[in-house]
């Protein structure tokens, strides 16, 4: 009787396994773990471990009408496989995803919490603001385009998950006329508001979270994960739509140690903000009819205005997580419309 149990335990275990399999068309799993899976129509395919990340190939169906944008009623349960806990950034990982074809312009570079222990994140929603609550000046960076790289790389804020993606001009993938002189990427969990004009400027955000340049030596990896201390914001003025520009430091630079205030940029690193202008004006021409590309006639501000510039974007973008606000503008919160009043 005992035999006669173990087979059926093993066969029943065996059967229970293949029901939970992934059907053929979705793919493996990546490091064979359940909270892994990737998007509806993708098929994560290990890479090597060197790189940190996974890579993918698209099946057929469009990734817009992906189990992600599944029908209301089934919102939910298209989300069970996103991470519900606040990953840790510094095990945050990336997995690459591109079509069959390997078109560049199709590549995407999503998030997991961790490669021991992934699950699905939004660079944008779930990694945290704050590092500490001991260290205020120190915020979290998710890296777009690396120092020195001229990718128009950015994160989506319409796309599932919000990956990362290249912005296309004509169908072709976009590059800037100049190379960066700085990391380039955004805060989490801030949100400039395109449905409210600034207090003081007049103009309406342009509705991406909040952009922040790392003046470190050190080129930082697309997607990478950065610990930095904020120094100073620059407003501009970008086709009619506020644009805020933080100025930062990576905590790990070896320069990060002297380099703790704006007044400290400005004597250590003289030419940084006056290459960051310059950059700005080659850039972005200033559109006919505007007069300036800089609100604050382009003063730096200091530690303490920035830091009340990322409290005022923090808290529009919990009202967009709530719901508050900017229901219909298509961005992706990882919240169903029916259920975001509530958190």
């Amino acid at each position: 009787q005992l035999f006669f149990a173990v087979v059926c335990w093993a066969v029943f275990s065996v059967l229970l396994a293949a029901a939970e399999r992934p059907a053929g068309g979705e793919g493996p799993r990546w490091d064979e773990n359940p909270h892994a899976r990737a998007p509806h129509g993708w098929s994560v395919k290990p890479r090597a471990a060197s790189l940190g990340a996974a890579t993918a190939t698209k099946s057929k169906a469009s990734f817009l009408r992906s189990s992600f944008l599944r029908p209301e009623g089934d919102r939910e349960s298209s989300l069970a496989s996103v991470a519900r806990d606040t990953p840790r950034p510094e095990s945050v990982a990336k997995v690459e995803v591109e079509e069959d074809d390997a078109r560049a312009k199709h590549r995407r570079v999503f998030f997991v919490s961790s490669k021991e222990d992934p699950s699905w994140i939004s660079p944008w929603h779930d990694i945290p603001l704050d590092t500490s609550d001991e260290t205020p000046l120190e915020k979290w960076m998710v890296v777009e385009i690396p120092l020195h790289k001229r990718a128009k790389l950015e994160m989506s804020t319409e796309e599932p998950l919000n990956p990362i993606v290249q912005e296309l001009r004509d169908g072709q993938p976009r590059q800037y006329p100049l190379p960066m002189g700085w990391n380039y990427g955004f805060i989490p969990q801030t949100w400039e508001d395109s449905t409210t004009a600034h207090w003081a400027l007049g103009y309406t955000g342009d509705g991406d979270p909040l952009d922040v340049m790392d003046f470190g030596s050190r080129a930082r990896g697309e997607g990478e994960v950065v610990r930095v201390r904020v120094l100073g914001a620059l407003a501009l003025i970008d086709k009619g739509e506020l644009d805020w520009k933080l100025l930062a430091i990576d905590v790990d630079d070896d320069m990060s140690r002297d380099i703790r205030t704006l007044a400290d940029l400005k004597r250590l690193k003289p030419d940084a903000i006056p290459r960051l202008m310059d950059w700005i004006h080659k850039c972005k021409p200033l559109p006919e009819g505007q007069t300036s590309l800089f609100g604050f006639d382009g003063e730096v501000l200091d530690q303490d205005k920035a830091l009340e510039v990322i409290r005022e974007t923090h808290r529009a973008w919990q009202h967009l997580r709530a719901g508050a606000v900017g229901q219909e503008l298509g961005l992706w919160t990882g919240v169903a419309p029916e259920h975001s009043r509530r958190r």
